[in-house]
């Protein structure tokens, strides 16, 4: 079986670092998808005039909450960093 190597393994500890730092990065990106999609339900709390509408945007803010901790806690300490 010819082998083009595509897939590299992740073998020692530079290459860790490198994937964590990848994977920390692409975190960012979804904290600050998930800030701003909290913000915009925040303030459209101010225009909320059904119980419906008040539950819809609860039910966002909650999921977005916990999307934001998940990223938070996959982050790591700052410590594995170096």
């Amino acid at each position: 079986v010819e082998c083009w190597g595509l897939q590299k393994k992740i073998t020692d500890e530079e290459d860790k670092r490198e994937f964590r730092r990848a994977l920390i990065d692409k975190n960012y990106d979804f904290i600050n998808i998930y800030t701003k999609i909290r913000k915009k339900a925040e303030a459209e709390l101010k225009h909320v005039k059904t119980v419906k509408d008040l539950k819809l945007l609860s039910d966002i803010i909650k999921t977005v909450h916990e999307q934001e901790l998940l990223c938070f806690a996959l982050r790591g300490g700052d410590d594995e960093e170096s």
